[in-house]
């Protein structure tokens, strides 16, 4: 039974036969964590440091049980995708001027990491609905205006729970899922169009049935900022996104 003054962001399996299944200190401490209320209103680092922990504690207790996910090769009819960023102004440290793209200004978010900015939740294709859900990705709108790209963008539809272990998480600040979610985002120290810098296009695993870009170990700040571009992007899954395949 929940109790009124029990935090909402609290981990714990649903059943005791589940408690069983995460024997571990590692987990223990990530669950402890989980249970004391944020210290201040800004507890973006610690959760970040509990994702990390409760990551780890989910790979240990897999591989203690030999249970493995096998991530699919990506299809040769894959997303084509471009992006060119032409920097229209210089850098600020708080909130980097917008920049320009083919599609429109964009407006990014400075990260941690000294020098790297991020752009999140930048859409690379028409939203997939209506007419368009089971087609293949079509080309997107140009928009007006400056675009604020300061939050990741939706994840696309899939069922909740962390592989068979089906166990909630419900951490604050998650994305929700929709069926418009082909968005992607840019983690980059570069500071002009001129610079030429390699670019890393990261595609996540999950057997075609569940992750994201925006998920906290596909974040790119870190390659940023030993000077690397880092681009990470949502694609539907599921019947959402191989409805198109042969056979």
């Amino acid at each position: 039974m929940r109790h009124n003054n029990e935090p909402r962001h609290l981990l714990k399996p649903r059943s005791d036969e589940m408690k069983q299944v995460f024997a571990g200190e590692a987990l223990e401490a990530v669950v402890a964590a989980a249970q004391r209320p944020p210290s201040n209103e800004d507890s973006r680092t610690d959760r970040a440091a509990l994702l990390g922990g409760l990551r780890r504690s989910f790979v240990t207790v897999l591989s203690q049980d030999t249970c493995r996910i096998q991530i699919g090769r990506i299809a040769a009819a894959g997303v084509v995708f471009a992006a060119t960023l032409v920097f229209v102004s210089g850098f600020r440290a708080v909130v980097p001027e917008p920049v320009k793209t083919d599609a429109g200004l964009l407006s990014g978010t400075s990260a941690a990491a000294p020098g790297v900015r991020v752009f999140k939740g930048i859409p690379f294709a028409a939203p997939p609905v209506g007419e368009l859900r089971w087609r293949a990705p079509q080309p997107m709108a140009k928009w007006t205006g400056v675009r604020n790209a300061d939050t990741f963008g939706d994840v696309c539809v899939q069922p909740k729970g962390v592989g068979r272990l089906n166990v909630s998480v419900d951490l604050p600040d998650s994305p929700a899922a929709s069926e418009d979610c082909l968005y992607l985002n840019v983690w980059t120290a570069a500071r002009s169009a001129s610079e030429r810098r390699p670019v890393m296009f990261w595609i996540f695993g999950g057997a075609y049935t569940e992750g994201a870009g925006s998920s906290p170990h596909n974040d790119g700040e870190v390659l940023a900022r030993e000077g690397a571009v880092v681009v990470t992007f949502n694609y539907r899954l599921g019947a959402f996104g191989c409805s198109r395949i042969p056979g």
